[in-house]
Formats: structure tokens, C-alpha cells, sequence
């Protein structure tokens, strides 16, 4: 409505006759006229995020088959649509779920508890059923708010790991790597928050250091950046440190337990088969190759709140 009131009267008669088209073409005109007055939608925007070079230029590419010829509007329509990251109703800012942490906490603690015991039925009566006796009840996660933020559209590509193809790619708004977020974390009772690092520590850090496996990533370990490959080789996990991977692009082992994975692996045109690793990984690489990194992975710094 922001855009609709700074309009002048002849640009908004023409808006609302295009709005109002039953046309199936009428969209893309809409598309195109405000593509046309661009420079009055980026005055009112609530929020901006920057694209790279290569969105920037299909982009473009793009919106211009739209304005001349009509039949190539929803093919290039459908190329932009962009999966958004969760960000605050409120203030637009980045955030992560405390769903989504508690949940990527969850299936390492899953996989620390089943290597103890050897029994996941026994895990699951833990970690899984409702109730009072479910162990990450007495544990709460706020929503964590970033404190420094930096995001980008971009295409992620989906990499083979062990041999060189063709990439496909998403379009996405990606946290960059130097967002910082914090949050609240309250154990009521039971649980040790060491405990729950060792645990994430457990599982998280093999998948992280097996992007390095020459003999079972070679092509991730080509296409990873100089950048994440020297913090990786350089990083010392402190005591009060521990590792997480969040967001769909994680791949099937950050999201499953070690030793009852049962991996769906797509192996011909509609022929599958089961397996305990996932077969890709998804990269961000920006503006810069050197930069391409692995979608997902925090570094994570808990502190006492009685003792910061």
C-alpha cells in the first residue's frame, strides 16, 4: 500500500487497471511496471538485503524478456522466486527459531544417549514422547536475535561429493558467515549444558571435518574456498564451545542419528536406494570462489549468565 499512495494519479489509475486485469498475462505487466519504478519501491522498502553479481545479472536478463515479450514472463517469474530466511515480524531483523536449535540440539543429544545405551527405543521414550519425563522438556530455547547481522541473495549450488557434474542451484537469502546471534537457554533441571555440548560436539564435528576426507569428499573439498578450509584447519574448540548445523540445506547426517540412518539416495532417473550418507552438499560462494562455504554450521559460545 506504501508503494500504491506514491504513486501520481495516472501511474496508480494504471496500477489498479492492471490489478484488476483477469488477463493471465496481468501479473507480469505488474511485474514489469514496478520493475519501471524500481527507484520508488527501494525509497519505502522496510528492508534491503544485497544480491550477488550472478542474481544481479540474471536479473536483469530477466526482467527485461518480461517487458518485451509476455511468453517468456512465467518461466522467468518462476526462476526468481527466492526461499526467505525467518526474520522478526516485528523489526524485519534476522533470527533463528528456538525450534530449529532446539531441534538440531535434539538429534545430537538423540545420538549421544543411543551410543550409551545401544537401545533407541529407550532414546526415543527419553527424547521423543511427551510428557514429564521427557528429558528436553526442562530445556527452553529463546528465539536468537542477531546481534551483528549480514544476509545475501544468492544461488546456493548442490555439489556431488565424490565426483565432479553439473550443479544444480536455488535461489536463496543465505546468513552470511559473520551474522552473530544470541539467545537464552534455561535448564530447569536434569540436564548439563556441558553435556549437551559434548554431545553436539560428538556429532556434528565428523561431518564437518569428513568434508575434508579426500577419499569421501573429493569434489566438496574441491569446491570449498580457501577461506572456510582455513578456519576449519585452524579451529580449537574451547571448553564452553560446541558446533551446530540449522536450516533445510544441512544434509540428511546433521539431521539423523549415527547407526539408525536410513538415507533416501536417488541413484538413476526414478530408481532409489537406501543408504547412511547423503550423496551432495550445498555451497554458497557469493561474489567470491575462494569464499564458497557449506550452508548450515555455527559455532556456538555458551556462557553462565551469572558470570558474564
Amino acid at each position: 500500500m506504501d508503494f500504491l499512495d506514491a504513486l501520481n494519479e495516472n501511474d496508480g489509475q494504471e496500477f489498479k487497471r492492471i490489478a484488476y486485469d483477469p488477463s493471465p498475462h496481468a501479473r507480469f505487466r505488474l511485474y514489469g511496471f514496478i520493475h519501471e519504478r524500481r527507484e520508488i519501491a527501494k525509497k519505502i522498502a522496510l528492508n534491503r538485503v544485497p544480491v550477488t553479481q550472478e542474481v544481479y545479472d540474471k536479473y536483469k536478463e530477466g526482467i527485461g524478456k518480461v517487458v518485451k515479450r509476455e511468453s517468456d514472463a512465467e518461466k522467468v517469474f518462476n526462476e526468481f522466486t527466492i526461499a526467505r530466511t525467518y526474520r522478526t515480524p516485528s523489526s524485519y531483523r534476522l533470527a533463528l527459531p528456538g525450534s530449529s536449535i532446539k531441534g538440531s540440539i535434539s538429534t545430537a543429544y538423540q545420538e549421544k544417549l543411543y551410543k550409551k545405551s545401544g537401545n533407541y527405543d529407550s532414546v526415543k521414550r527419553q527424547m521423543l514422547t511427551p510428557g514429564e519425563d521427557n528429558l528436553f522438556r526442562h530445556l527452553l530455547i529463546a528465539d536468537a536475535s542477531a546481534k551483528r547481522e549480514s544476509a545475501a541473495i544468492a544461488y546456493v549450488k548442490n555439489v556431488k561429493r565424490n565426483i565432479e557434474r553439473e550443479c544444480i542451484s536455488n535461489l536463496l537469502e543465505v546468513i552470511r558467515a559473520d551474522t552473530v546471534f544470541e539467545t537464552t537457554i534455561t535448564i530447569k533441571r536434569t540436564l548439563e549444558i556441558g553435556d549437551i555440548a559434548s554431545g553436539c560436539n560428538s556429532h556434528y564435528k565428523p561431518i564437518l571435518y569428513s568434508m575434508f576426507d579426500k577419499k569421501t569428499d573429493p569434489n566438496t573439498l574441491r569446491s570449498i574456498g580457501s577461506d572456510f578450509a582455513a578456519k576449519q584447519a585452524q579451529l580449537q574448540l574451547a571448553n564452553n564451545h560446541f558446533l551446530l548445523r540449522i536450516g533445510r540445506h544441512s544434509g540428511a547426517r546433521a539431521c539423523t542419528v549415527d547407526g539408525m540412518r536410513r538415507i533416501k539416495v536417488k541413484t538413476a532417473a526414478q530408481n532409489y536406494e537406501i543408504g547412511d550418507e547423503e550423496t551432495t552438499v550445498w555451497l554458497y560462494q557469493g561474489n567470491e570462489p575462494k569464499r564458497a562455504a557449506p550452508l548450515g554450521w555455527f559455532l556456538c559460545e555458551y556462557r553462565d549468565a551469572d558470570n558474564i
